[in-house]
């Protein structure tokens, strides 16, 4: 069971993705980058935030299923004041 403070959180990513980004990628095979700022210089459980936002942008409906994800580059940046999250997200051609 999700707690509150997960509900938001999921609630929060679906209300960004639904204003930052048009595009969905339904079942295509991805590359994600994050980008984790987080707000204060302490210890961050990155694999943690990860899964985390992963469900969240999967049930925004940016994409089908989170397994579809085969590429997947996480970073740790400087904080900043509130913590921030940037994702680039690309879709794998067979180009």
């Amino acid at each position: 069971m999700l707690s509150a403070k997960g509900r938001d959180y999921k609630t929060t990513v679906a209300f960004e993705v639904s204003n930052q980004c048009s595009i969905r990628f339904g079942a295509a095979k991805l590359k994600i980058k994050v980008q984790f700022h987080p707000a204060t210089k302490g210890r961050v459980d990155l694999d943690g935030k990860l899964k985390s936002l992963l469900d969240a942008l999967q049930f925004s409906g940016l994409f089908d299923d989170d397994a579809n994800v085969d590429d997947l580059h996480i970073v740790r940046c400087e904080p900043v004041k509130g913590g921030r999250v940037t994702v680039i997200i690309e879709e794998i051609t067979n180009d």
